[in-house]
């Protein structure tokens, strides 16, 4: 696996501009009271294998929200990452499923 990745990060409601992450891995990652949320992730060649990589160097720090795809939802369950709701209170104050990370504390 290695050493876990340090994430470049965009301030809390900034532009939802994509960049790279990692290697063949792009989206973006906003830093909220010392968690990493990692709200989009999109691959540069899909079955390649980055993504997996991606995530397993992720630090215990990092949340993933929203997961819409089927395989990236099939990815972080593989991987043992623990589906949770949090409030969101940037807006409406929404429930909003978050995946943690499998080393976070619970």
């Amino acid at each position: 696996m290695g050493e876990p990745l340090t994430l470049q990060t965009v301030p809390n409601g900034s532009l939802m501009n994509e960049y790279q992450l990692a290697p063949g891995v792009f989206g973006y990652a906003v830093e909220v009271d010392g968690s990493i949320y990692v709200p989009v992730i999109t691959a540069e060649n899909p079955g390649s294998g980055q993504v997996g990589a991606f995530l397993d160097r992720l630090p215990e720090n990092v949340r993933i929200p929203n997961v819409l795809s089927r395989r990236l939802l099939g990815m972080l369950t593989r991987r043992g990452w623990r589906l949770t709701t949090e409030i969101d209170e940037t807006g409406d104050s929404v429930a909003v499923d978050v995946f943690v990370h499998p080393k976070a504390p619970r």
